[in-house]
């Protein structure tokens, strides 16, 4: 059997890596210090239609949030699959993966992450036929 990796960069941020048998999203996120490191995560495969769903439910809940809130509270949870939901916050506004990373305010902003990840999808299944014929 082949062996062999392909990456590209996602127009959201993030890389997509494909091997013969799967592929997946890798995100990396480095902290605010260097010393602290970053924080890396992985969308495989299997796992990007839960994604969708999550950033659509997401982002709905913080629009709601938003709406409900008094102007100068602030509001951080968890949401779907452990995305970040921030409300009026000094750190960081939106549904996000991680405190330092890719975040959505509004549909534009989740339209972009949205389409990398169906590009992600599409660019796979060609690349993965690609290797298979290697």
């Amino acid at each position: 059997m082949t062996t062999g990796e392909f990456s590209e960069f996602l127009p959201s941020g993030g890389r997509l890596v494909v091997n013969v048998q799967s592929w997946y999203v890798h995100y990396y996120f480095p902290g605010t210090e260097i010393r602290l490191g970053g924080e890396s995560y992985y969308i495989h495969d299997n796992q990007i239609d839960s994604y969708i769903a999550a950033w659509q439910d997401n982002l709905k809940q913080y629009k709601e949030l938003k709406a409900t809130l008094p102007e100068k509270s602030e509001s951080v949870t968890r949401g779907k699959l452990g995305m970040i939901i921030a409300v009026n916050s000094r750190i960081q506004e939106g549904v996000s993966l991680s405190y330092h990373g890719i975040n959505a305010k509004n549909e534009k902003d989740l339209k972009k992450i949205l389409d990398s990840y169906e590009y992600a999808r599409n660019r796979a299944n060609l690349i993965m036929s690609f290797l298979r014929q290697l």
